[in-house]
């Protein structure tokens, strides 16, 4: 038997993997890897940063202010992490950054994470930066070769958690970082930047270009209703926008009721906004206090959510719904309401709650 080292692996593969310090030779036998104790190769570096070809920088509307804060965390060494909801315009912003440090002279490395784990995002990094076929160094030999680089990595779409983020920040030693997440991840290492809606202009000027022409008066008022509607979320504003274009401003105004209208205001709910939207669809017919709202959900966000919700109204005793907009905009966000989910948070309140709280709750006791 050859003192050769031989391991088994399943699948159909052949050609050459370099991992570490082996070269590791996966033949044409199909199941037999052979480990060649050689010695590694000599990563080339870059003259410039290679990967993906940097994106179009053109500046998102509303987010000056945003863009001088990242500026100024970048300038101080700082890591940075953009978070938001989907559509909110994250993807935007990190494009205007990586444009803005280019014409810098500054090297921006840019990579769309999605749906990679952060093995292989460090890796496309390692391999923007040097030349070298299928190599994937050992984590110390990869601290000393992207100690080398100064650069300024861009990672949109990141998908990891914490401990994810923080090896993520230890592979590049010398550069800069800046990743784009929908929750946020970074707590203690670095910034974080959490993207809301635009202002009320900012959201018209990004409808009126998507509509493609003035609006006229009944078309304005549509368009800003809705803006208000969904706190200037980009994404609603482009869709609510292009519907209005297709079908006329009716199918958008706020007592419209349509589907379209319903999948814009789904698409525009923030964290809070959902589970307001959530409880109350779960609770039908009743009215609730927001500090009820609260309590149920366990959610401070949910007050601010109940403000911001299109198709709630506050009457004399709480919140409800009001006509099938919030209704259908539950179904177009593919909400699962269920009264039961908040039967233990109300056993515990009525625990403490006096005879008069526990009257005044009676509907949603019911």
């Amino acid at each position: 038997m050859s003192d050769e080292p031989i391991m088994r692996v399943g699948g159909d593969l052949s050609g050459t993997v370099v991992v570490g310090d082996h070269n590791v030779v996966i033949t044409h036998h199909g199941t037999h890897v052979s480990a060649n104790d050689g010695d590694p190769p000599a990563p080339r570096r870059r003259p410039k940063p290679g990967g993906t070809a940097l994106p179009r920088g053109v500046a998102p509307l509303g987010r000056d202010a945003d863009l001088a804060r990242l500026d100024e965390w970048i300038a101080a060494g700082e890591p940075v992490q953009v978070h938001g909801e989907r559509g909110i315009g994250k993807s935007a912003v990190l494009r205007a950054v990586a444009a803005r440090h280019a014409a810098a002279g500054e090297d921006v490395v840019f990579l769309s994470a999605a749906g990679l784990v952060v093995e292989d995002i460090v890796q496309e990094l390692f391999q923007a930066c040097y030349e070298v076929p299928a190599y994937r160094p050992d984590e110390d030999r990869l601290q000393r070769l992207m100690g080398r680089i100064q650069a300024l990595f861009v990672v949109d779409d990141f998908m990891g958690d914490e401990d994810d983020l923080r090896s993520l920040v230890a592979a590049v030693p010398a550069g800069d970082l800046v990743v784009a997440s929908e929750r946020r991840t970074m707590f203690t290492q670095g910034r974080a930047l959490t993207l809301a809606g635009l202002t009320e202009e900012p959201a018209m000027e990004l409808a009126v270009r998507e509509l493609g022409h003035d609006p006229d008066e009944a078309e304005d008022a549509a368009l800003r209703a809705l803006v208000r509607a969904t706190g200037g979320h980009p994404a609603a504003v482009v869709q609510a926008a292009a519907a209005a274009r297709a079908h006329g401003p009716e199918v958008i105004a706020p007592d419209a009721e349509t589907a379209v209208l319903a999948e814009a205001l789904a698409t525009g709910l923030d964290a809070g906004s959902r589970t307001a939207l959530t409880m109350l669809c779960a609770l039908e017919g009743v009215q609730v206090t927001a500090d009820m709202a609260e309590t149920l959900t366990g959610d401070p966000s949910v007050r601010e959510g109940l403000e911001r919700l299109a198709g709630v109204h506050l009457a004399e005793s709480g919140y409800m719904l009001a006509g099938r907009t919030a209704a259908a905009v539950a179904t177009a966000a593919e909400l699962a309401p269920d009264a039961g989910r908040y039967a233990a948070a109300l056993a515990a309140w009525a625990r403490t709650a006096s005879a008069r709280q526990t009257g005044q709750a009676a509907p949603v006791v019911v």
